[in-house]
């Protein structure tokens, strides 16, 4: 089962999230070619701070992380149009020590492109809303189905997002800070920790639908 995003839709978190190194992980499915939508996200409007996983204009990846106005960095993958109308998983990793970043599709590191303006400064995201299918304002709007969604409070490597993407999260794996999935037509965590999630235009469907 999957929750479905018509372009209007959101699941952000109602309670706060915070880390530095983190990995984003999740199965989408869409054949939207037409603007570029967040998958997943967190902003701090207050410094213009956060990190992003969108999907591109021409169905590809790009990986965002800022740190202020006119600070930020952005890597696109070179290859995997992920916009095909078929599951993929997708991932990204940032190491905040390196201001390096990864992006994986279907379990295999893709090359990118970086580029970005002005210097990036420290990334540390605290205390802030997570917003899954669209921009904290509703903005890129992700048309389509998001399934399984990791956040991480670690660089994963591509071996071990590789080796879990098709497995289950128990929940107290280490550095698992909140996975979301769909069972019995309602969104479910598996980590234990408190945190709330409010959901806008969202439907849920199964995964051959």
């Amino acid at each position: 089962e999957a929750m479905h995003f018509g372009g209007s839709s959101q699941l952000a978190t109602t309670s706060v999230v915070s880390f530095s190194d983190h990995t984003y992980e999740a199965w989408i499915r869409t054949s939207d070619l037409t603007h570029q939508a967040q998958i997943i996200g967190t902003h701090d409007p207050s410094t213009n701070g956060g990190s992003f996983l969108f999907l591109t204009t021409g169905g590809m990846l790009r990986a965002q992380v800022q740190t202020g106005a006119g600070q930020y960095k952005t890597w696109d993958a070179t290859s995997a149009m992920v916009a095909d109308g078929q599951w993929h998983h997708v991932a990204y990793s940032f190491n905040a020590t390196g201001q390096t970043a990864a992006i994986y599709v279907d379990g295999v590191a893709q090359g990118t492109t970086p580029g970005g303006a002005g210097t990036l400064g420290t990334l540390a995201v605290t205390n802030k809303e997570l917003d899954i299918g669209s921009a904290q304002d509703l903005s890129l709007g992700f048309t389509g189905d998001i399934a399984d969604v990791r956040i991480w409070t670690d660089v994963r490597t591509g071996t071990e997002v590789s080796g879990a993407m098709n497995h289950e999260m128990i929940g107290d794996e280490p550095g698992l800070l909140h996975n979301w999935g769909v069972e019995a037509g309602a969104v479910v965590r598996t980590t234990s920790a408190a945190i709330g999630v409010g959901l806008s235009g969202i439907t849920m469907v199964t995964d051959g639908s």
